[in-house]
């Protein structure tokens, strides 16, 4: 192996193991402030252009389109994340840390984040139950 190579490989492994740890520690704060009902603890995690997806598949109550903007996702969030009932936790989603919430044992949403110098600048939450079926086959 050249040493080019051998550097740009050490590259990708440290910079795949800083994005993760980003991301980590988003979804750590994250579940954090939801918990308590943070709102601007919440806010300050955010973008200011963040954006949020919610695929709900027509079968759970979800937006149509992306809520856009720091208010607009700290009210979905923590109408979602703060009820007594759903437990949050951090799993690996598609090889990088997200959040997975959980209410009586049953997946009921998937949380994945985009970190940009330690704020989140793009999440998706998948609630749709039919993508949701392998998750609660675990």
């Amino acid at each position: 192996m050249t040493r080019r190579r051998a550097t740009w490989l050490k590259y990708l492994r440290t910079s795949t193991t800083f994005v993760a740890a980003e991301h980590e520690r988003a979804a750590r704060a994250l579940i954090a402030a939801t918990s308590t009902t943070d709102a601007a603890t919440l806010a300050r995690m955010l973008h200011p252009d963040v954006q949020l997806t919610v695929d709900g598949g027509g079968h759970v109550p979800a937006p149509r389109t992306p809520l856009q903007g720091r208010v607009a996702v700290v009210r979905h969030l923590l109408s979602v994340l703060s009820d007594p009932q759903v437990d949050a936790v951090i799993e690996s989603v598609n090889g990088m840390p997200g959040v997975v919430v959980r209410r009586d044992a049953t997946v009921v949403g998937v949380l994945v984040l985009r970190v940009r110098q330690s704020l989140v600048c793009e999440a998706w939450l998948v609630a749709n139950p039919d993508k949701l079926e392998s998750w609660n086959r675990r």
